[in-house]
């Protein structure tokens, strides 16, 4: 792979005002598999305030939009990257955009374009995410009730529904600061919606508290680790002991 700075720099200092066009070729110009990093890797260099390209006055926040605008439009055409990844990415430069007044903004990267693309990722209504979260909430508490705070695996307190409520909870942040600021009234209801769920969704303090008080004891040194230490010093000497080892099982 090119190095990605050099490629970086001359894609945003280009003279061609058609960022969509050097993109599609770069982005061919690629083996299928490398094109997923090579996308990613640009946008966050695009980010990047202290990248020295960027500090260059020719490289203005205009064409750094257009330029994440065609990497995103690039990746969305060639299925390329998680939808709610470039989700996040568009609500943080829409977010950026109207905060400096830019202007030229492209249209996908405009509050109401960035709102839609990131509800799109959304496969749980507002209604069906408050039950999930809620059965979410049953289901870790009679986990953890039941094999006590030394769960010997965090798998086994996962919920089959946890990748979806995820996706939410990792995008209602941004996504909710944009209340009041689409034009769409279609939209700013449903960011209503979602502002009013929102805090209904998260795990709970008595869920957090368990698994804190749980990783504390998993550290805690004790008679195992103990035991073990001593045979790790002394190999020749190995200790007995009448009591069964203890059991493994789930």
């Amino acid at each position: 792979m090119t190095n990605p700075m050099d490629e970086y720099r001359r894609l945003v200092q280009s003279s061609d005002s058609d960022f969509s066009l050097l993109v599609r070729e770069r982005f061919q110009a690629y083996p299928e598999r490398s094109r997923p990093t090579w996308i990613m890797v640009l946008l966050d260099i695009a980010a990047t305030d202290d990248c020295p390209v960027n500090k260059n006055p020719v490289v203005g926040l205009p064409r750094r939009l257009a330029l994440v605008a065609a990497l995103l439009e690039c990746s969305d055409e060639h299925l390329t990257i998680r939808a709610d990844a470039l989700a996040d990415t568009a609500l943080n430069w829409a977010h950026r955009a109207w905060e400096e007044g830019a202007s030229n903004v492209p249209q996908s990267l405009t509050p109401d374009e960035a709102v839609t693309r990131a509800l799109s990722c959304f496969r749980l209504t507002p209604a069906a995410a408050e039950q999930t979260a809620e059965d979410r909430r049953h289901h870790y508490l009679a986990k953890m009730r039941s094999k006590g705070l030394l769960v010997p695996d965090s798998a086994q307190l996962a919920y089959a529904e946890d990748a979806s409520l995820n996706v939410i909870e990792h995008l209602l942040p941004n996504l909710l600061w944009f209340k009041g600021k689409v034009s769409d009234s279609r939209l700013d209801n449903e960011l209503a919606v979602w502002t009013t769920t929102a805090p209904r969704l998260p795990l709970g303090d008595e869920i957090k508290d368990q698994l804190v008080r749980r990783v504390i004891v998993e550290h805690e040194p004790g008679p195992q680790t103990n035991q073990r230490a001593s045979n790790t010093e002394e190999p020749n000497h190995p200790t007995h002991s009448d009591e069964p080892p203890p059991s493994t099982s789930a």
